[in-house]
């Protein structure tokens, strides 16, 4: 492709004369990411143009495209480019925008603090010190993207931190410098210089955040747990203690790491007998390793069906998933199968969770470890005999990897005409069809089918579905599905039969059963 005649070039060429609308001119582009010096100079240039107005109504500035284009470069040519001559442009207008007071800009102006840690300039973090100190959005959860990339190969770091430490930045600006300080010191990038959370000021914030009740600051009490290996004495006992003693299990394996980093064998003993608790036993096992201590985890933590638990556990306590532990995980099946699309053996576990309610109900689902550990909640994956369950998540799985490519169908977007294959169903004719998804399979999948049809309707008298699959088409009845589930989950069970070669027709009713929240399914 010759650079000057490519989309991203003319979409910058475009841009000069229509202030505004770059992120417009963006979107039909394939690829924006700046490959060329010829393309990076049409970067530069632009930059040259701002700050300028920007049209009421434009969703997303200039300035902000650019900024990105500037972080996605390509090539070592495009970034010497960018790197030479960007660069002073984007010192240019941060200086010029820092005082303004719109909150568009100052969204604009973190954004390209970030990328100026990228690029690891002195004059970037000097730009990075002063937006601290203005301070700049210091409630912004991308002060801790911003800082986090302040590694020991960042020739200002150290200096960035030390200009920090006295007086602490305000906010959760104080944490996300609390979270890079702990990076860079668990590195060794710290040297000898002290952490900056190590001065009286430091030592009030810690301790406030470890002795806090406030559910939403236990984040900031574990990253204060992990400052304490580089907290001098005698104030990191005293912190140490309020960490052991913490109300949340996390930051008491936290204070563990710390006590057993410092040479204490009783933070090793707790590391040790929390690798036994299913709920705990991944961070466990994480810090002995971390600590160069796997000699202490048990041998009977080993065991394929604990670990299996144990994943699934610690996926399920992750803040965007239930952000706590499950009450109880059990094994509902395990088997190995030949896992598309590279149709290699995996170990794989289905593996059922329980967790009570404050009001005393239990929420109850299944989900897969083993290739994505993975819960679709409210799927009702444990009310479906395994080899479904197994397939839907397969299927799931291949769409995600854009492997599939689907098409959903509301009763007011009906295709024009019913599916041609329709005609050549065997049985009886589907009373009342509607279309209710579309499904293209990508050749890398080795689906036998090019597209498959799923339809609502009635059939022998009942409600459910038809997929139209070639000689594989297949009717699935209602009553044999979980209720209040999507239909979309029925082609999905269909495909990943095909997909893992699943033959038989289970008895897909006695799994619907209710069952005894915390009990296997049998």
């Amino acid at each position: 492709m010759v650079s000057d005649e490519s989309g991203l070039f003319n979409a910058l060429r475009a841009a000069q004369d229509e202030p505004g609308q770059l992120f417009n001119l963006l979107r039909p582009v394939e690829d924006s990411a700046v490959a060329t010096g010829v393309e990076a100079r049409e970067v530069v240039a632009l930059l040259q143009r701002l700050p300028r107005p920007t049209p009421t109504g434009s969703r997303i500035s200039d300035l902000h495209c650019l900024i990105s284009l500037v972080q996605g470069v390509q090539t070592e040519e495009a970034f010497l480019v960018l790197a030479n001559e960007a660069l002073p442009e984007l010192y240019r207008l941060f200086d010029l925008l820092i005082d303004s007071d719109d909150v568009g800009i100052q969204d604009d102006l973190l954004f390209l603090l970030k990328i100026l840690v990228q690029y690891r300039t002195a004059e970037g973090a000097q730009r990075v010190l002063r937006a601290a100190r203005r301070p700049l959005l210091p409630k912004d959860w991308l002060w801790s993207l911003t800082l986090g990339q302040l590694t020991p190969e960042h020739s200002s770091a150290i200096w960035l931190l030390e200009q920090l430490r006295d007086p602490l930045p305000p906010a959760f600006l104080r944490v996300a410098l609390l979270d890079a300080a702990n990076a860079l010191a668990i590195d060794g990038g710290l040297g000898p210089f002290c952490h900056p959370f190590d001065t009286p000021e430091g030592h009030l914030q810690l301790r406030e955040w470890l002795t806090s009740s406030n559910e939403d600051q236990f984040s900031y009490a574990h990253s204060a747990t992990a400052s304490l290996p580089f907290i001098s004495t005698p104030v990191r006992d005293e912190l140490l203690a309020l960490a052991l003693d913490h109300t949340q299990i996390g930051i008491q394996l936290e204070g563990a790491w710390a006590a057993a980093r410092l040479g204490s064998e009783s933070g090793l003993k707790i590391l040790r007998r929390y690798c036994c608790d299913v709920n705990q036993a991944v961070i466990a096992r994480h810090y002995l390793e971390e600590l160069q201590r796997a000699d202490l985890i048990p041998e009977e933590v080993d065991d394929p069906v604990f670990r299996a638990r144990a994943e699934f556990s610690n996926w399920l306590a992750h803040p965007s998933e239930l952000g706590r532990p499950p009450d109880a995980v059990e094994v509902l099946d395990h088997r190995s199968l030949n896992w598309p699309p590279e149709g290699e053996p995996r170990d794989l576990y289905l593996v059922k969770y329980t967790l009570r309610k404050d009001d005393g109900s239990c929420d109850v689902d299944c989900g897969l470890v083993g290739s994505v550990t993975f819960c679709l909640f409210g799927w009702q994956n444990h009310r479906r005999p395994p080899t479904d369950a197994y397939a839907i998540h397969c299927a799931w799985e291949m769409e995600s990897r854009q492997l599939i490519d689907s098409v959903d169908y509301r009763d007011d977007q009906q295709p024009a005409n019913l599916p041609a294959e329709l005609h050549d169903w065997p049985g009886d004719p589907l009373v009342n069809p509607r279309v209710v998804q579309v499904s293209q399979m990508l050749p890398e999948l080795g689906y036998p089918q090019a597209e498959v049809t799923l339809l609502e309707g009635s059939l022998y008298g009942q409600a459910g579905w038809l997929v139209l699959d070639g000689p594989r088409s297949r009717w699935y009845p209602q009553s044999d599905m979980p209720p209040n589930v999507a239909s979309y989950t029925v082609l999905l069970l269909h495909v990943g039969r095909v997909l893992l070669g699943f033959s038989d027709e289970p008895d897909r009713r006695q799994y619907l059963a209710d069952t005894e929240p915390g009990s296997p399914v049998e």
